[in-house]
């Protein structure tokens, strides 16, 4: 897996690694999953990253 440096993300052309369906399902029990969202603007970087920055989820906005 590729870790988030700052350096490498200002040579991409934006979303570099994404995946899954992104349509919003009524069921809070689907979103099983948590991201975390890595931009310039990241405090942290590489294992740091995945350390400490916040995760987050899709249930807050299925209902």
């Amino acid at each position: 897996m590729q870790k988030p440096i700052k350096e490498g993300l200002a040579r991409s052309n934006g979303i570099s690694f994404c995946s899954g369906d992104y349509s919003l399902n009524s069921n809070p029990r689907r979103y099983k999953y948590q991201w975390q969202v890595f931009t310039l603007d990241s405090e942290w970087e590489g294992d740091e990253f995945f350390e400490n920055a916040p995760k987050l989820s899709m249930v807050a906005w299925s209902s």
